[in-house]
């Protein structure tokens, strides 16, 4: 390629073989927690029919506060919800995985029916949970959660992360819990997180 070779190769920054290096706090996930989601990405998993007003309200509250927010469904392009709401998938179920995102919210309405059996939705929940995320879900929906491994509690009293809301609480209160469960970012201490 006409370059002469190197005559001296230089020795490695740092050679950790068998060494024990200390932990680095700004490495550390546990030191990511605070009050800016600034960055952070969610994703909501929808099929036709999903709660529309609610899917709204959250996505408003997240932006405001600097997430992205973005839809996965069985195909890419529109998805209607109830009350004329459409969001656009920008992922396919089959293509995501939960590692793309930082906390992951199943809206309840028709959709829960449709995304109940699919494979796809359970391995992206399990994998979410295992991973210590944020994992929010709304009426029928809420159903999926055992399927998936994960305790189902009642209206507050969820494993940590966990934001269900089975009718008890209205649209704002659902919204606020699940963006405090975010600002945790990961949740250690739930049963079952690797």
């Amino acid at each position: 390629v006409g370059v002469e070779a190197p005559t001296e190769v230089p020795p490695p920054l740092a050679d950790t073989h068998g060494v024990d290096m200390p932990p680095s706090p700004a490495l550390s996930l546990e030191n990511q927690r605070g009050d800016s989601l600034k960055g952070r990405k969610v994703a909501v998993v929808v099929a036709p029919g999903f709660a529309g007003r609610t899917t709204q309200q959250l996505e408003r509250r997240l932006k405001a506060e600097g997430v992205a927010v973005e839809y996965i469904a069985a195909a890419l392009g529109p998805v209607g919800g109830s009350g004329n709401v459409t969001v656009e998938a920008m992922h396919t179920l089959r293509t995501a995985r939960s590692v793309m995102f930082d906390a992951v919210f199943v809206p309840g309405g028709e959709s829960a029916a449709v995304l109940a059996p699919q494979y796809e939705v359970m391995r992206f929940l399990v994998e979410a949970s295992r991973h210590g995320k944020t994992i929010g879900a709304t009426d029928e929906s809420v159903e999926m959660l055992p399927t998936a491994g994960i305790a189902v509690p009642d209206n507050g009293d969820a494993p940590e992360g966990i934001v269900v809301n089975t009718g008890g609480w209205t649209n704002a209160t659902l919204v606020d819990r699940f963006v405090e469960a975010m600002k945790q970012h990961r949740h250690w201490r739930r049963p079952g997180v690797e």
